[in-house]
């Protein structure tokens, strides 16, 4: 299915995932969630979609493969590995963190900017509040989103498009043969990947339908792992 509402998006190009932050829509059947998925788009999984209410960013841990999100709803930071297991809470509590928004993972470090402190503080993944230190103060603009820009935070890493022969477009994204990064050959709109996963060939028939804000259209007979755009989606 489709995405509602995404806030954040991360991605890990060690190892090809893609992670989304999605605030969904209230009273629907499209809960608020945290996920992921290849960094090609397939294989979505959800990883957390209880006790989240408003998720609005994302930050990766790439050594301990731990994703960490905000949610100014539930006033918590959280985090989880990448399989969604071993949840655990940084800090909660609208006294400690009424309103947390933007969030960058650094070593042992989280950074988050609050819009009611009008801050941005670093606070220890291990120990909590005890060890939150405000670093930035402004009370006549709010804080948004916080990048920490470090070269331990830019992994270098091969291209694995290289040497592919792809007709359209080479995406980089995780394998699951070796469990590591790879790639895999996609389509530009309008076109389908052919059986040998390199070639691409043109949509002649598709399915035309309508959500709440957007017209958009599917092959008649979709692949079991790709989102394919018969159109260039027309918004509003």
């Amino acid at each position: 299915s489709f995405l509602i509402s995404a806030s954040d998006i991360a991605v890990d190009p060690n190892v090809g995932f893609l992670f989304y932050a999605d605030l969904g829509k209230r009273g629907e059947r499209h809960p608020p969630e945290i996920g992921k998925a290849y960094m090609d788009g397939s294989f979505r999984q959800f990883l957390v979609r209880d006790k989240i209410v408003a998720p609005s960013a994302l930050s990766l841990d790439y050594i301990n493969q731990k994703i960490y999100w905000t949610d100014y709803h539930m006033d918590h930071i959280q985090a989880i590995d990448y399989t969604g297991q071993g949840r655990v809470t940084i800090l909660s509590g609208r006294r400690n963190t009424p309103h947390p928004y933007g969030i960058s993972v650094f070593e042992d470090n989280v950074y988050v900017s609050d819009l009611t402190q009008m801050n941005i503080r670093r606070v220890n993944k291990y120990r909590g509040v005890s060890s939150a230190k405000e670093l930035y103060k402004n009370t006549a603009k709010k804080p948004l989103h916080v990048a920490v820009v470090h070269s331990l935070r830019q992994p270098k890493l091969r291209d694995a498009c290289v040497n592919a022969s792809c007709q359209h477009m080479c995406v980089l994204t995780h394998v699951s043969d070796n469990d590591q990064l790879g790639y895999r050959c996609m389509c530009d709109v309008g076109y389908q990947l052919n059986d040998d996963l390199t070639t691409c060939k043109r949509l002649e028939s598709f399915v035309l339908f309508s959500t709440d804000h957007t017209i958009r259209g599917v092959p008649l007979t979709p692949t079991a792992t790709f989102n394919t755009e018969a159109i260039t989606p027309s918004i509003n």
